[in-house]
């Protein structure tokens, strides 16, 4: 649990009926960032990104580089943080570096691949899909614990958060194939 919101829980079970110190300060955290609004708020981009492996290739890796900054730029929001475009770019490209840059180059092969007539046009949104879906969970995963440790915009190190996103990652790959499997059984 946030630090921030066991500190609301325990005010509000000491508040008392009156204006005191307390109730002004439960009043402030009015607006404290609630971590289970941040984890639906990833689940949902991650579902929209599930999307962008059958858009038209190359307009998908646009596609997904625009949720992924939108998921960002909600999540900043829900924290209270300024964001601006051109950051969450550069973010997500200095966070990815080696490994996250091999599945970037796999994706883009994904895409130019659907123009294979038959197989390219079936497997690959699949598979587009799943990676898609996987590196928008890791990025949004990446982002909640360093919003929920205290960190701001500012002081984000990609450096230190890369393991955690790998780690995020293969949870997402799973959890990617999971949804469309239950897809497919609708």
């Amino acid at each position: 649990m946030s630090l921030q919101l066991h500190q609301k829980e325990k005010i509000m079970a000491t508040g008392k009926g009156t204006e005191t110190a307390e109730t002004k300060q439960v009043e402030s955290l009015k607006d404290v960032p609630d971590l289970e609004k941040a984890e639906k708020i990833v689940r949902n981009h991650m579902l929209v990104a599930l999307g962008t492996g059958v858009v038209p290739p190359v307009i998908d890796i646009a596609a997904l580089t625009g949720v992924q900054i939108r998921m960002l730029y909600v999540l900043a929001k829900n924290y209270n943080q300024k964001f601006s475009d051109d950051w969450g770019k550069s973010v997500i490209g200095s966070l990815l570096g080696g490994y996250g840059m091999a599945k970037l180059c796999t994706s883009a092969v994904h895409s130019l691949m659907k123009f294979i007539p038959g197989v390219g046009q079936i497997a690959v949104p699949v598979s587009m899909s799943v990676v898609a879906a996987a590196s928008t969970y890791a990025l949004g995963k990446v982002f909640i614990k360093h919003f929920e440790s205290g960190g701001t915009l500012l002081n984000f190190n990609p450096e230190k958060m890369r393991e955690y996103y790998y780690e995020q990652y293969e949870k997402g790959i799973k959890l990617a194939k999971k949804q469309t499997e239950t897809d497919k059984a609708d």
